[in-house]
């Protein structure tokens, strides 16, 4: 029965890692539990897909080369279409400080690779679409 825990079935969720073991492995999780995944295996691609065409949800590296996950979220925050799409990073790198704060407010969740669970991740993507679905409160 399709009852509240069932993802909405246009729920695309775009994978970005230049390492197409990474986005094979995190698009079965989300196939398996009912989402969309498309991959880009690197930042331009990525951003070039999302304005195209875009996700209701990015799973991102960080560490690519030419353009890098962080530039993937300034990217995408910077233009009013896409800013709105959460963003969940899951990354090998060990973030500084100085990350952390260039993602903070920009990111729904940092994930590290070495402690990947697929549970965890899809719990995420399930909270970050189940926010974004939320009517937005109105400004007065």
């Amino acid at each position: 029965a399709a009852g509240l825990d069932e993802p909405p079935a246009d729920a695309r969720v775009l994978v970005v890692d230049d390492d197409p073991k990474a986005v094979a492995l995190v698009s079965k999780h989300l196939q398996v539990a009912g989402y969309t995944p498309m991959g880009a295996y690197g930042g331009q691609e990525a951003l070039d897909l999302v304005r195209s065409d875009p996700p209701a949800l990015i799973v991102l590296d960080l560490m690519m080369p030419q353009v890098s996950g962080f530039d993937v979220v300034h990217g995408l925050r910077g233009h009013p279409d896409t800013a709105g799409i959460p963003i969940i990073v899951l990354t090998a790198k060990l973030l500084s400080r100085d990350d952390r704060a260039q993602l903070s407010g920009k990111v729904q969740q940092v994930m590290e690779k070495t402690d990947f669970h697929s549970l965890s991740l899809l719990a995420e993507v399930k909270r970050a679409l189940a926010r974004q679905r939320q009517p937005k409160a109105q400004a007065h």
